[in-house]
């Protein structure tokens, strides 16, 4: 019988320290969530924040000055703008499609938090053109893999994707821009 209750009792008390220690878990990993608006809060507090450009000085000097001289140069009625560094799930969405809601929802989460160097729109807001900068720091870390999940997106989207290498002339990008936005087929 002492057996059997001194058996019960170690298999409460086991059960309990697990409930705590997992009950302890799920604090400690509330205490850190980067997802609670109060933590953001609360880690903002704790930091030093400072401006910094957004485009680093080769892909500015190489693509983005070139490229937004290149759009205010062209003729037309179509007018287009220059965005930097913005988030794919702000102009890529899913919808319908196969598979189900969730299936889309981890779609979307794919990309979402990925960014493009730039971005082209069109005087309606639509995107008319990615274009990423290959520049010196870009096959870093897991670069080919990140490039092949914005490409499959972009592809998928219907949005055309200019790829800038290292080296490219000013005369190169703005004949690629052009190009790649019906412009001009000489590029």
């Amino acid at each position: 019988m002492e057996l059997v209750l001194g058996i019960v009792i170690g298999a409460v008390v086991v059960w309990v320290r697990g409930m705590v220690q997992r009950t302890q878990a799920r604090v400690r990993a509330r205490q850190w969530d980067t997802t609670d608006a109060g933590n953001q809060l609360r880690f903002l507090e704790d930091a030093e924040l400072y401006p910094r450009k957004p485009i680093n000085k080769e892909a500015f000097r190489t693509v983005f000055s070139v490229a937004e001289r290149t759009l205010s140069s062209l003729p037309g009625k179509t007018r287009y703008r220059l965005l930097a560094e913005v988030a794919m799930g702000s102009f890529v969405g899913t919808s319908g499609g196969i598979g189900s809601q969730k299936a889309q929802d981890r779609a979307f989460a794919s990309f979402n938090s990925k960014r493009v160097d730039f971005l082209v729109i069109d005087a309606y807001g639509e995107p008319r053109l990615v274009i990423e900068y290959q520049g010196s720091g870009h096959y870093q870390s897991d670069a080919v893999a990140r490039d092949a999940v914005k490409r499959l997106a972009l592809e998928q989207a219907g949005i055309p994707l200019l790829e800038i290498h290292e080296g490219a002339t000013p005369a190169e990008v703005a004949n690629k821009v052009r190009y790649w936005l019906g412009e001009s087929r000489s590029g």
